[in-house]
């Protein structure tokens, strides 16, 4: 599933191939993602939608502001509450 699919306030977790459509198209906005703690194994909170079509998602004690088209670039697996 892309992380733009998932449902609000859905708890996933980025897989090895998280970042893989992301380093092949945008190998600079993987590496800001990576900087960002977007890296596999991370458990990330999908939240609501915000201005724009962003979601706000959050990775360990930080939140962001995540565009559409970043979302559709990102694998995510969820996980069970």
């Amino acid at each position: 599933m892309r992380a733009d699919q998932a449902p609000v306030d859905a708890l996933v977790e980025l897989p090895e191939c998280c970042l893989q459509h992301a380093i092949n198209e945008q190998p600079a906005l993987a590496l800001r993602l990576r900087e960002l703690g977007f890296r596999p194994g991370v458990r990330v909170q999908i939240g609501r939608k915000v201005a724009g079509g962003a979601r706000l998602v959050t990775v360990g004690t930080a939140r962001y502001a995540v565009d559409a088209a970043t979302l559709r670039q990102l694998e995510v697996i969820p996980v069970a509450a």
